[in-house]
């Protein structure tokens, strides 16, 4: 049997679970990432059917999971890799049948300024680079290349948001891998600054990832870390932070399928485990805004939950809104986010936006100028005259 199998098997059993989510899950396998990821997505969007099929003509299957992803990689190839009794059952069992799927005809992908000029049709008005392309060979072949990089219009706007100025300084990208948002900041940064841009990340596995991808597709100004962000020894000079933390992944469509099993936006989604992370969340954003000589932060998540967002933000100005304020992200794009203060922020929409579910928050360090001598002030006074403000 395919080592695959087992490792997607093991991965769609935690998402399942709602234990964690896609990304992670595929993340905690030990063999190829991206093979178990891609076969994981595919395999969420048909679970249902494929369940009731394996229900109904292998009734005492032992491991619904690995059933599950053998048989859809049976009905997508025509083959089942490796042999086995799995294999012999899904082979005796099932017919041959074409999986009924619905592939993009379009992708997005931007350029990689270190691998040379490309040029393509299809430029984006709100990002510089980035191009809505057909899926084709020769968009493959320079994905392979380096010559561009996949990565969807919705993770490249942080990065874009980003205010960036000549001068000596360095960057921070705190939850880095796999690496996308990490080499656009960097390849920004690069004219501007002789600084670095430091990459955290604290899983061995993603880092050796991110350490690939930045070797392979990167430049000279990215230092790639293996270390926990909250808990690490900070370089100076660190003025811009780019904040991604793991989230829920409600924004993926895929992760969509395992909160609901079925396609919805419902940004008022409540869960234990959705808690839990916008806890995490708070705890990782407050470090950030806590550096000494940061002036921006861009907080930004692959979630389309309120709690893990709108939520976040609020909380954390409450507690540093006399040191930051918030800043209109991106004021081009249309789709803001909710609540009082959500036309500070961004959001896109999965099913509106053709891109994934996000949210971007933008942070600024407020001048010390006379009127903003009430950070001299106790928080308790403040918050008794109600002169808390976040713009």
């Amino acid at each position: 049997m395919s080592k695959i199998y087992e490792e997607s098997a093991s991965a769609l059993k935690l998402v399942k679970s709602k234990r964690m989510g896609l990304k992670e899950a595929c993340y905690r396998t030990k063999g190829n990432v991206r093979a178990v990821t891609a076969l994981v997505s595919k395999v969420l969007r048909l679970r249902k059917k494929l369940e009731a099929e394996v229900a109904l003509k292998w009734p005492g299957c032992k491991n619904l999971e690995l059933a599950v992803v053998m048989l859809f990689d049976y009905w997508k190839t025509g083959k089942i890799s490796g042999g086995g009794l799995f294999k012999q059952n899904i082979l005796k069992r099932f017919k041959k049948k074409q999986v009924e799927e619905s592939i993009e005809e379009y992708r997005w992908v931007r350029t990689n300024p270190s691998k040379g000029t490309v040029h393509l049709e299809g430029q984006d008005r709100l990002i510089k680079g980035l191009f809505r392309v057909k899926r084709s060979k020769e968009v493959e072949d320079l994905i392979n290349q380096g010559k561009v990089i996949a990565q969807e219009k919705a993770s490249c706007m942080p990065a874009e948001a980003l205010v960036l100025e000549k001068g000596n300084w360095n960057a921070i990208d705190a939850c880095a891998a796999p690496g996308n948002k990490t080499l656009q900041l960097a390849a920004r940064m690069k004219p501007l600054t002789s600084g670095k841009l430091f990459a955290y990340e604290i899983s061995p596995k993603r880092y050796q990832l991110l350490k690939s991808r930045v070797e392979n597709l990167g430049s000279d100004n990215i230092v790639v870390k293996n270390e926990d962000f909250l808990r690490a020894q900070l370089p100076e000079r660190v003025s811009t932070v780019l904040l991604d933390p793991s989230c829920s992944g409600s924004g993926i469509l895929s992760q969509q399928l395992v909160d609901y099993s079925r396609f919805r936006y419902n940004p008022n989604y409540k869960s234990k485990r959705v808690k839990s992370i916008a806890r995490f969340q708070q705890k990782i954003l407050l470090r950030a805004l806590e550096i000494p000589c940061v002036k921006q932060v861009i907080y930004s998540t692959c979630s389309v939950y309120k709690a893990e967002n709108e939520e976040v933000v609020e909380s954390v100005m409450l507690k540093k809104w006399r040191k930051f304020k918030l800043v209109k992200v991106l004021p081009q794009w249309k789709r803001r986010g909710l609540g009082k203060w959500g036309d500070y922020m961004l959001r896109t929409n999965p099913f509106k936006d053709n891109t994934q579910g996000f949210f971007v928050a933008y942070f600024k360090k407020r001048p010390l100028r006379l009127k903003h001598r009430l950070i001299t002030r106790t928080h308790g006074y403040w918050n008794r005259k109600k002169h808390i403000k976040f713009n």
